[in-house]
């Protein structure tokens, strides 16, 4: 994850997809502020930890942003954001993990949407909605397959 963190750390410019394939954390320490200069998708297997007042800010153009966690089946695939941490305005941001998203007191995702196993929200922390498009996918469609169905009898 260190290699990752770094590389993410210098993009100068340009769109960029990070694919991590080990069960590591990719964190963020407290009062670390990335800068987005293109669109950014992370790949992961392991969890994503912004740390106390640690941000993701846009630069120029607004831009993309995406976390795909957990693609490896691993059972570590948490996305947290501790309290105070933010993704900037102007980075439209998919949060995309069958674990857990947690979002402490006052952690801030500006704009965008999160599909989870499941979501917490603890003392003001917020998200405001908007439609992300997927890379590869029409903007406007979506497929979906069942994968599990329960018939509740009564």
């Amino acid at each position: 994850c260190a290699l990752a963190k770094t590389f993410i750390g210098l993009i100068a410019t340009g769109n960029h997809v990070v694919r991590i394939t080990a069960n590591c954390e990719l964190k963020w320490d407290g009062n670390t502020v990335v800068n987005v200069r293109g669109d950014l998708a992370i790949i992961h297997n392991g969890s994503v930890t912004f740390d106390s007042n640690s941000r993701f800010q846009n630069v120029g153009d607004p831009h993309n942003l995406y976390f795909f966690l957990g693609l490896g089946g691993t059972s570590t695939c948490k996305f947290e954001m501790l309290s105070n941490s933010q993704i900037g305005s102007d980075l439209l941001t998919l949060i995309h993990t069958p674990c857990e998203v947690h979002m402490n007191s006052n952690a801030f995702l500006v704009r965008g949407q999160i599909f989870s196993g499941l979501v917490n929200f603890d003392s003001n922390g917020s998200i405001y909605g908007a439609s992300v498009s997927v890379p590869g996918v029409p903007s406007g469609t979506f497929s979906e397959d069942i994968v599990y169905f329960r018939e509740v009898v009564t």
